[in-house]
């Protein structure tokens, strides 16, 4: 699923958080929003989701405006940096409740076997059983990101979710989160501050600066060609 955004502007009260971006996102590609708090990163994640809406611009899922299509109506998927797991549901119960409260009804045995089929994806068999505070916070991530795929999302959006992590498991999750998509092709989105994350995971980076774009490019193209100052002292 191709994501278009067309000069998307977005304002708090007296603040202007996003200057009128247009980007497009390939349908499987993996692109990175990349900036210091503060850029608006967030934000146009949030307007992709739904939960925010767009001040004016338009936002499109292929061929149609999704702009103001709520959020429950979108497909999309969403990891949280914080997880965001019920704590009195069971991993395997926080994976299937999405699919429990969808529009579309599925038997409890499909339920269950998309579950056990995610389980295996995100390597966590045997877990199901366990609650959130029973296992580590690189598995919660992992739960999580579950719990998002299990609908069937047509985009999958990820906000700084390796950013509660310590280094080495955000090393890890980051080389499993490639496996992921490499395996399944969905258009992915995620946000973060970090740049070796942003660099080392996705296909595409896009580098924000006070709600703008200020360049965007492979891993390669954006460190060996900064285009301003501000790019080549954010990158290091």
């Amino acid at each position: 699923m191709k994501i278009s955004l067309d000069q998307v502007v977005k304002t708090f009260d007296t603040f202007r958080a996003v200057h009128g971006v247009s980007l497009e996102i390939g349908s499987g590609e993996l692109v990175a929003l990349l900036g210091p708090s503060g850029s608006g990163k967030t934000t146009i994640l949030r307007m992709v989701a739904g939960l925010e809406y767009a001040d004016e611009g338009r936002i499109f899922f292929g061929e149609e405006d999704a702009t103001n299509i709520p959020v429950r109506q979108r497909g999309v998927g969403f990891v949280f940096q914080h997880y965001a797991l019920f704590p009195h549901m069971t991993v395997a119960e926080n994976i299937a409740f999405g699919m429990k409260v969808s529009k579309v009804k599925r038997s409890k045995a499909d339920i269950e076997a998309r579950v056990a089929d995610l389980l295996r994806l995100v390597k966590l068999d045997g877990l199901g059983d366990r609650f959130p505070t029973q296992i580590s916070g690189g598995q919660r991530q992992r739960v999580a990101l579950a719990r998002a795929l299990a609908v069937d999302p047509k985009v999958l959006l990820l906000d700084e979710p390796f950013g509660a992590l310590d280094a080495n498991v955000r090393r890890d999750l980051r080389r499993w989160l490639r496996e992921i998509h490499e395996e399944l092709g969905i258009t992915t989105l995620f946000v973060t501050h970090d740049q070796e994350e942003a660099l080392d995971l996705a296909d595409r980076v896009v580098i924000l600066d006070h709600g703008r774009i200020v360049q965007e490019g492979t891993p390669e193209e954006v460190c060996r060609r900064p285009d301003s100052a501000f790019v080549m002292t954010f990158l290091g």
